[in-house]
C-alpha cells in the first residue's frame, strides 16, 4: 500500500505521526522552479482560456512570478479567464495578463520569514522532492503591485 499525505506546516504535526513506519519518508515540496512555473502556468491557460501559448509573454510570465506558489498561479490565470468570461475574448490581452500577474501578492512576500521557517524545518527533516537544495530558488525583487481595475 502506497499513502501520500501533505501538511502546510508539518512541525505543527505530533511526533508520533512522523516516526518512522507511519511514514517512511517525509518530502518537501519547494516553490516551483521556473520550468515548473511555465508548466503551472500552461495547464491553467488552457483549462481556462485555452489556445496557444506565447512565447515571449509566457517567458515575462514566469519572470514576474518568481516566488509564485502553484495557487497563486491559478490565480493569476483565473482572474484572467474571469475578465474573457465578463468582458469576451477581446478583452484578453498580454497587458491584462502581466496586470494580473502583478496584482498576485505571493506568501512569499508576505511572509518571507514563514517560508524561511518553514525551508529550515524541511532542510534538516526531509527529503526535497525537486531533486534541488531545499531553499535554493530565491524569489527576485518584484515591481510594485497593480491593481485590477
Amino acid at each position: 500500500m502506497f499513502v501520500v499525505a501533505t501538511a502546510n506546516d508539518v512541525s505543527r504535526l505530533p511526533p508520533e505521526l512522523l516516526r518512522r513506519g507511519r511514514f517512511d519518508e517525509l518530502f518537501f515540496v519547494d516553490l516551483p522552479t521556473p520550468e515548473e512555473r511555465k508548466a503551472i502556468i500552461e495547464i491553467y491557460w488552457k483549462r481556462g482560456i485555452g489556445g496557444a501559448v506565447d512565447a515571449s509573454l509566457m517567458e515575462e510570465l514566469v519572470s514576474i512570478s518568481d516566488g509564485f506558489s502553484g495557487a497563486d498561479l491559478e490565480s493569476a490565470v483565473k482572474e484572467v479567464t474571469e475578465e474573457a468570461f465578463l468582458k469576451g475574448d477581446a478583452a484578453v490581452t498580454p497587458e491584462l495578463f502581466r496586470r494580473s500577474f502583478r496584482n498576485v501578492v505571493p506568501l512569499s512576500k508576505t511572509n518571507p520569514e514563514k517560508i524561511e521557517e518553514i525551508r529550515g524545518w524541511g532542510r534538516d527533516r526531509a527529503v526535497p522532492a525537486s531533486g534541488q537544495p531545499i531553499g535554493q530558488i530565491e524569489p527576485q525583487s518584484r515591481s510594485r503591485r497593480t491593481v485590477l481595475v
